[in-house]
């Protein structure tokens, strides 16, 4: 019986979800292919945001409404569902403003957990409450879904040298996507934006110190090695890291143009690196 119960469930949820969910995620498919540019990527992610902000995203149940149908929703949540939407929402208060992107964040679990808040949804046996706190939950994980590829998206953003529009377009999209009420998450949002922030001052200070070490023409980088060594601690970028190892190899390797032009920035930088490096490298 659990066995039918389960298959009937998954015909009827296949035809359930609105045709605009199985676009996104035939487009979140094209975020594993290696070929999608990062701009590309970009767009994609702010077309979810745009359509998650949408008050029409929630699950349309219009077709859900016969006795044979509901018969089969509430089944299912009575073999399978309520003790999972229970026990990880309903008896968990604090679950929308403690829950953060996690480090290895698993995208798919959260999509398999809005299989189940569906079905709540949809089960008119529920009471308003449960309904609605469902909904939450379901909009919780959508948006969690499009932060955690926008935060993995970081990693090519900091891998190649800091774009002033680039920076823009990733800034807008994070800031599009509305997590009030969901502390945590609201946090880890801020954080990044941050993050990009720091980028930028980083690779102007390093810009200053590598003009200025550069136009010191010492030939033996290796009287300076611990210079360097330095520098990578203190710029933790992977871009900025490569750029200080080729110049770290050969000055010739560095020139002005891989690191952005950051004139504001230039008096935050001290400047008496020539006097410390001279010194170090005599």
């Amino acid at each position: 019986m659990n066995k039918y119960y389960f298959i009937t469930f998954l015909v009827c949820a296949n035809s359930i979800f609105a045709q605009s969910k199985e676009e996104l995620k035939k487009e979140n498919d094209k975020l594993k292919s290696e070929i999608v540019s990062k701009d590309d990527k970009l767009k994609i992610l702010t077309k979810e945001i745009s359509i998650l902000q949408d008050k029409n995203k929630e699950p349309n149940t219009k077709n859900t409404t016969d006795k044979k149908t509901q018969k089969i929703i509430a089944d299912n949540n009575r073999v399978f569902f309520n003790e999972i939407f229970e026990s990880k929402y309903k008896n968990n208060a604090k679950y929308f403003s403690i829950t953060g992107l996690e480090k290895f964040a698993d995208v798919y679990k959260f999509e398999n957990y809005n299989v189940v808040l569906a079905n709540i949804i949809y089960d008119e046996t529920k009471t308003k409450d449960e309904h609605e706190l469902a909904k939450l939950a379901f909009d919780f994980n959508e948006k969690y879904i499009v932060f955690s590829n926008l935060h993995e998206l970081n990693k090519d953003f900091i891998s190649e040298k800091y774009v002033d529009e680039d920076a823009k377009k990733y800034k807008e999209s994070l800031n599009l996507l509305k997590v009030n009420g969901f502390d945590a998450l609201a946090l880890d949002r801020d954080n990044l934006v941050n993050k990009i922030d720091e980028y930028k001052r980083k690779s102007c200070e390093l810009k200053l110190k590598l003009d200025r070490l550069k136009a010191i023409d010492i030939v033996d980088n290796a009287a300076i090695a611990s210079k360097y060594a330095a520098m990578k601690k203190e710029y933790p970028f992977p871009y900025l890291q490569k750029v200080i190892t080729e110049m770290s190899s050969n000055t010739k390797n560095y020139t002005d143009d891989k690191l952005p032009e950051c004139k504001k920035d230039a008096e935050k930088v001290p400047t008496d690196i020539e006097t410390k490096i001279t010194k170090e490298a005599t």
